[in-house]
């Protein structure tokens, strides 16, 4: 967690939320400045996986430690575009 911090901390970064699980570490970010940089040092620590490509402002993620289940909060205006986006990775991938 220490490192992970540290890579955020170097940045300039706060994390607004962040959940953990014995296999996973989740965060929502409200400044995306530097955010190529952090997960290309992220990723030298583990798989990264970035839900804000699609310019959804997510704001709170929780990973089940099997990745069978996902959960997360993004505000009913993006809620249509949401479900497209997660249909079209993970149904039709």
């Amino acid at each position: 967690m220490s490192k992970i911090f540290q890579i955020f901390d170097r940045y300039r970064t706060s994390i607004d939320v962040v959940t953990t699980s014995v296999t996973s570490v989740s965060a929502t970010v409200e400044k995306e400045k530097h955010l190529p940089r952090i997960v290309k040092e992220l990723q030298k620590l583990g798989e990264v996986t970035v839900l804000g490509n699609h310019k959804i402002p997510v704001e709170m993620i929780s990973l089940e430690a099997s990745n069978a289940s996902i959960t997360f909060v993004v505000a009913e205006k993006h809620a249509n575009k949401t479900l497209q986006v997660l249909h079209k990775t993970y149904i039709e991938a």
